[in-house]
Formats: C-alpha cells, sequence, structure tokens
C-alpha cells in the first residue's frame, strides 16, 4: 500500500462507511456470478489501480517522518487521483462514490414520500456463452440498463464488473482467514488487492464473469419480465431514503464504495479506452436530472454535503456529541519499524527535542535536516527525483550542507532509512 493512501486494508476500509461489511452480498444472496466460456479480454479491461501511473504524479517528496526511528515518509508531490494509478485509484474511488452518493440521494429526495424513493442492489448477467471481447462487455452494459428497466426499474447507477474470483484467488483467501491473517468480513477482494503486485499476479486469483451492478429505483421487481437472455437478481432494498438521515447516505456510500473497488476499468488507449466506469441511465441521467433544477438549493446543499462525510468520515463522528479521538496516524512502511507516521509540519518541534535527535541518530537527523532544507528552500517544488532511494540520498547531502557545508565523500546511509 502506498504511503500517502488513506484507506488502510481490512475491516474498516469496507465498514467505516456504514458500519456493515457490503463484502459477500453478492455471493450470499444472488449466487458467484458465472464465468465466461469464452472471453478474451484480460489484457484490455482491469481493475482500478492496476494501470499506468501518471508522470505527473511520480515526482516525489517528504510527507512525513516515523516517531520511533525518523525514518522518512515519501509521498506523490502531485497526486493524480486517478482510477488506474497504482498509488491514487483509492481518491479516484472516493470521489465516484460521492458523486454517486449525491446524485442518488438527489434523485430520491425529488421523489415523493413512499415507494417512488425505494433504491433496490440489482445484478444482470448476460449470456456466458458468447465470446467476450472488451467491445462484447461494454456492450452488454448497454443492454443491462434495458434489462432493468424490463423488471422495473426507472433508472440508476452502473457498475460494471468484469471479473469474478478464481479458485486460487478462493484458496487463498480461505487460506488466509483460516490462519487469522485476514478478517472474513473484509471480503475477498481487498485481500486480492493487498497480495497482488501487479496485474499479471491478479489475473492468477481472477477468472473473467461478465456482470454489471445497479443501484436503482425501483418499487416493485417484476421477476416475470426479466428478459431471455439474461439473469436479473435483487440483492436488498437500500435503507429508506430521508433527507437529513446519515444512515440512508452511508449504505449508499457503503455500497458504492465496496463495487467501485473491483470495477471494470479500461485503460486509455486499448481499443479507444478510456470508457466511463460509472455510468447513469433512465429517469436518473443527466440528461434528464438535473439536482440544482430538481430541488431547492438549500436541499441540494443538504445533499451534497451529507454525501461528502458518508463517503470521508467515520460513523462515530455522527453520534451526537460524542468525544472524537484523533485520526489514527499510518505505520511506518519501513520493514520491522512499528513506528507511526507523523506529519511533515511537526518536523521542527520535534528536532528541537535532544532525547529524540539521540534515539534516532546523527544519519537520520542529517537526513531529517535535509527535508527542512526542502520545506525552507524548494518550496512547492519536489526533489530532482522519482527514486524514493535517490530522494534520501539526496536529502542526506542537503541536510550535511546545511549542518557542516559539502563533503566531497559521502558515508553510507542507507541502514539508517
Amino acid at each position: 500500500m502506498s504511503a500517502d493512501q488513506e484507506s488502510p486494508p481490512g475491516v474498516r476500509d469496507l465498514t467505516q462507511y456504514g458500519g456493515r461489511s457490503p463484502a459477500g452480498w453478492e455471493e450470499i444472496v444472488a449466487g458467484k456470478p458465472a464465468s465466461a466460456d469464452w472471453a478474451y479480454y484480460e489484457d484490455a479491461i482491469r481493475l482500478p489501480g492496476f494501470g499506468r501511473q501518471p508522470e505527473r504524479c511520480m515526482a516525489r517528496k517528504p510527507v512525513g517522518f516515523c516517531d520511533t526511528h525518523g525514518h522518512v515518509s515519501i509521498a506523490s508531490a502531485s497526486p493524480c487521483s486517478t482510477r488506474g494509478c497504482p498509488e491514487h485509484s483509492h481518491m479516484w474511488r472516493k470521489d465516484a462514490a460521492e458523486k454517486i452518493v449525491a446524485r442518488l440521494a438527489a434523485y430520491r429526495q425529488a421523489q415523493p414520500d413512499g415507494s417512488r424513493r425505494r433504491l433496490l442492489h440489482v445484478i444482470t448477467s448476460p449470456d456466458r456463452s458468447r465470446r467476450w471481447t472488451a467491445d462484447a462487455f461494454w456492450d452488454a452494459r448497454s443492454a443491462s440498463y434495458d434489462a432493468v428497466k424490463a423488471v422495473g426499474g426507472r433508472g440508476g447507477v452502473t457498475v460494471p464488473h468484469a471479473y469474478r474470483t478464481s479458485d486460487e484467488g478462493d484458496w487463498l483467501f480461505e487460506e488466509a482467514v483460516e490462519r487469522g491473517d485476514w478478517d472474513r468480513d473484509a471480503g475477498k477482494w481487498s485481500l486480492l488487492r493487498d497480495a497482488a503486485d501487479d496485474w499479471g499476479e491478479m489475473l492468477e486469483y481472477v477468472e473473467e464473469a461478465p456482470h454489471f451492478h445497479h443501484l436503482v429505483a425501483l418499487e416493485d421487481f417484476d421477476t416475470d419480465a426479466i428478459p431471455s437472455g439474461h439473469v436479473v437478481k435483487n440483492i436488498r432494498s437500500l435503507d429508506p431514503f430521508r433527507l437529513r438521515d446519515m444512515t440512508a447516505y452511508r449504505d449508499m456510500a457503503a455500497t458504492a464504495m465496496y463495487l467501485l473497488s473491483h470495477a471494470a476499468f479500461e485503460p486509455a488507449g486499448v481499443g479507444g479506452g478510456g470508457r466511463n466506469t460509472v455510468t447513469y441511465f433512465g429517469e436518473v441521467h443527466p440528461n434528464g436530472f438535473d439536482p440544482e433544477e430538481a430541488l431547492t438549493a438549500a436541499e441540494w446543499d443538504r445533499v451534497q454535503r451529507m454525501a461528502e462525510r458518508a463517503v470521508r468520515t467515520d460513523p462515530s463522528e455522527d453520534v451526537a456529541g460524542e468525544a472524537l479521538d484523533e485520526p489514527d496516524r499510518r505505520s511506518c512502511t519501513v520493514d520491522g519499524c512499528d513506528g507511526e507516521v507523523v506529519e511533515i509540519g511537526e518536523l521542527r518541534e520535534w528536532l528541537r527535542d535532544p532525547a529524540w535527535l539521540n534515539s534516532i541518530g546523527e544519519k537520520q537527523a542529517t537526513i531529517l535536516e535535509g527535508a527542512i532544507g526542502w520545506l525552507e528552500e524548494q518550496g512547492d517544488r519536489p526533489p530532482p527525483s522519482t527514486d524514493r532511494e535517490s530522494l534520501r540520498r539526496w536529502l542526506y547531502q542537503r541536510g550535511e550542507a546545511r549542518q557542516y557545508g559539502p563533503r566531497t565523500e559521502q558515508s553510507s546511509f542507507r541502514s539508517a532509512l
């Protein structure tokens, strides 16, 4: 996991939004999606975080230091927030979830009280026996809108899924749970994303199984109207909606965050590429529904603030009068270090503590002095390197120059990083 990623793997990543784990809803209620008999899109359709990192976010800078040994925490100088970025796709995921929650909440608020505000989580699975290419997958997404409308859906949001877990992925998950290394409620996809170092390794844990998730406005699900060649299943009804009730917002946020974690992503440049992962259809589509026109200014403002809060804060903040703990610090990423990362803005104060300086040693103190030099002299310009080790060496040299003046030979400091 990247140094500046906000959501750690595990239970909290899936449950902090609504107090429940969406992991397993598909298999428990609808059954595991069927794998495709013939599929040829594994190079063209991936999962978020398994694309190419944009050059603009590869430059590094120091963003913190650990409180135990002073190890410098390095992160992107300009996070990209793109869905394919291995380091910043979690930012795209939150942005997309917030937009989903806001649009669905606005639509529900615009409906009269009662069943018109009902929102269902529905899965559609097309014919698995056809020859599945990337184009066929995206065409099937368009056809899935009609399948949902046929059973009574008026409109909603669609998140496409191109894969299911393979037998090997299932085995890895069960082994991790049995050993106590993973909490079952965190789900398979969180584990597999954490275990796979690249797309080639992730392909060992998944197999092609095209299916589509819809959060859809639907009063009565008509099972007799399911189109031929489609499987349409109602997973569950989401919590009832009221404008100022955070419960419904958090339920939508938890569902959206889970679905986006392993949504289909087509990198730009592959067969045209760049297709939207999240789409809207029917009455919820932007061409047919404008929240600014359908709601009062006060209602739309409330919806947007509630959506942001549902996605980006912990449910404990919903409890009136409850004292909030300070945000959890990230753990130091250096192997064998049990320290926690302190924000770089606090570094000057820590460097004034003789006891702490003595505990981390002269070499690490010199690296931290170089970080102070970056803050004072570089401004917003990142150091001239994208390699983490080279950047730390640069910080060490800057620190020595500030403390003692430049030297012709630098002592080894790798062990102190």
